[in-house]
């Protein structure tokens, strides 16, 4: 299948939706925070954050607490330095990788001028090193981050990024792409479309089909 659809494959594609939005983790790309601790930490922070109390995450993911606050947390917990876990972490978030066959799609979009947004759910590691260092400000008009609206809501945050966008945006028009089922039926039931994201294999599949 060809990674670079041209303006009328993309159109088609997305049943010639004004706007499309994406979601980033386990869309866009795929990797886990704090890897460059090694999979023994890791495998510790996962437990103490997104264990069976997961408050915490929660207000990370808001804007109340900063990663900061996180690494001094874990350090609490784990044989490691607050500094070292923060260091990890950023290095970590410079370091992603993403999904190859979503990424392209996400480009054609932008080349078809198509409106094209990202919204996440997601902590202020994202905002200050994924970004950036991604460069998706360059493909994406829009971004909405989570922590950066204290808002975790998905249904919530579309309604921030077609605001942004302007011109009159809203979820008639607009295609989501996204993993999961919550997300995908939410969007569908506000009056826009989606496809639920499992892998780029499948992704690539379904482009074919279209």
């Amino acid at each position: 299948m060809n990674l670079n659809p041209s303006p009328s494959d993309v159109d088609r594609i997305v049943e010639h939706a004004d706007c499309v939005v994406f979601d980033f983790y386990l869309t866009l790309c795929s990797e886990f925070f704090f890897r460059p601790l090694g999979e023994s930490v890791l495998s510790q922070i996962q437990l103490l954050l997104w264990g069976k109390d997961q408050s915490l995450l929660d207000q990370w993911m808001t804007g109340h607490v900063s990663a900061p606050q996180i690494a001094l947390y874990l350090s609490q917990h784990l044989d490691i330095s607050a500094k070292e876990i923060e260091a990890g972490l950023r290095e970590g978030c410079r370091g992603f990788v993403l999904n190859e066959a979503i990424w392209a799609f996400a480009q054609a979009v932008r080349k078809a001028g198509k409106r094209i947004a990202l919204v996440t759910v997601n902590m202020d590691v994202f905002s200050e090193e994924v970004v950036p260092s991604l460069r998706l400000d360059q493909v994406f008009e829009v971004i909405v981050n989570s922590a950066d609206e204290g808002e975790m809501d998905k249904s919530r945050l579309w309604p921030v990024a077609f605001e942004a966008l302007g011109g009159g945006i809203s979820y008639p028009g607009s295609f989501l792409i996204e993993d999961g089922t919550h997300s995908p039926a939410k969007f569908t039931a506000a009056g826009g479309k989606a496809y639920q994201y499992t892998d780029d294999a499948s992704f690539t599949a379904w482009l074919s089909t279209r």
